[in-house]
């Protein structure tokens, strides 16, 4: 004989309320008193599938320690930061020397120069990719 889960239960009682006989009426009272026995059961069903769920030993992909599954995600805010899957917005070296003076780093002039130094060769190779670019699809430059 199949097994009446819960679901089951609740569609049996829908299709024997249409019937308004004394039989009916017993089956009904019998099958509420199942209800809240597969209820019951399911309710435990669940809290040991959650409990093991969250039990279980996991490995953290960036340092390959094992953890609880219910732990882990603690430990990779604690220990590895929050980590993002946008990329980092890139500063240029005027932002980085406001963003300095701004937390009271005090940079010494041949510093400053370097960082500006820097980053005129890295605009000065990004600015030849693009005209590289640009000549290949035959377009003309303009402001240079």
């Amino acid at each position: 004989m199949e097994q009446l889960n819960y679901h089951k239960l609740i569609n049996l009682k829908k299709r024997l309320e249409k019937y308004d006989c004394e039989y009916s009426k017993k089956i009904m009272t019998t099958i509420d008193e199942c209800i809240i026995e597969a209820k019951a059961v399911s309710k435990k069903q669940d809290e040991e599938r959650r409990c093991a769920y969250q039990f279980e030993d996991v490995t953290c992909e960036i340092c390959g320690k094992d953890y609880q599954r219910g732990y882990i995600y603690k430990h990779k805010r604690d220990k590895h930061g929050k980590v993002s899957d946008k990329p980092k917005k890139e500063i240029n070296a005027l932002e980085f020397l406001k963003k300095c003076i701004e937390e009271g780093k005090e940079l010494t002039v041949d510093e400053k120069v370097k960082i500006l130094q820097d980053d005129i060769v890295e605009n000065k190779k990004k600015l030849a990719v693009l005209e590289e670019k640009m000549t290949k699809e035959g377009k003309k430059i303009t402001g240079t």
